[in-house]
This record gives C-alpha cells, sequence and structure tokens, in this order.
C-alpha cells in the first residue's frame, strides 16, 4: 500500500525544518478565485517553496502513482525559465537527490 501523498509531505516538512530549511507550504486546492472571471490564478504552483542560504526551490509532493497536472507541468516550465529550480518528489530520498543537483545562491 502506497503512502498518502499528506504523509509523504509531512515527512519531507520534517527533514527540510530539521535540516534548517525555510519551509512555506501552498494551499491552492479548493481555493476560489472571485476576482473577475476565470480560475484560480495560482493553479499549478507547487505543495513546498523552501528556502536555505540564499536559495528558492520548489518541491511538487505526489505518491509513486501521481501524475503532474498540465498546470503543474506549466508552472514548472515557467519557473525554470527564471532559474528557480522544483522538485517532483514522492518521498524524503528524492528531495535529498533534487537538492544535492540544485546549485547554491552566488552571493
Amino acid at each position: 500500500m502506497s503512502k498518502l501523498e499528506s504523509l509523504i509531505q509531512k515527512e519531507i516538512i520534517e527533514y527540510l525544518k530539521a535540516n534548517n530549511w525555510l519551509v512555506t507550504r501552498n494551499h491552492t486546492q479548493g481555493i476560489k478565485y472571485t476576482r473577475g472571471v476565470g480560475t484560480n490564478p495560482n493553479r499549478g504552483i507547487p505543495d513546498l517553496g523552501i528556502v536555505k542560504e540564499g536559495r528558492l526551490t520548489y518541491i511538487e509532493v505526489k505518491t509513486e502513482k501521481g501524475k503532474l497536472s498540465e498546470d503543474q507541468k506549466k508552472w514548472i516550465k515557467n519557473a525554470e525559465r527564471y532559474g528557480v529550480k522544483t522538485i517532483v518528489a514522492c518521498s524524503v530520498e528524492d528531495v535529498i537527490k533534487g537538492l544535492s543537483k540544485t546549485p547554491k545562491a552566488e552571493n
């Protein structure tokens, strides 16, 4: 039986906080966009934003069988245009691997 996404996210947050990352959770599911016509302008934003030593990274948490939505794919592609890394993670190990490939910010 695979883990629930909420449990995976909790484990990732605990790991990151224990390793001195600033962690923010992005709550967009169920948010209704009421200003004008359209849908939620934040659709696709990853679950977590993390910062350490001037380095901003986003993490989209998925179960082992989870797939990125089209909105998530677009958001990640756009973020990459600005030099912002996004990790798609099914476990703490995925986060560790993804962070090891992310360069530190230059001061």
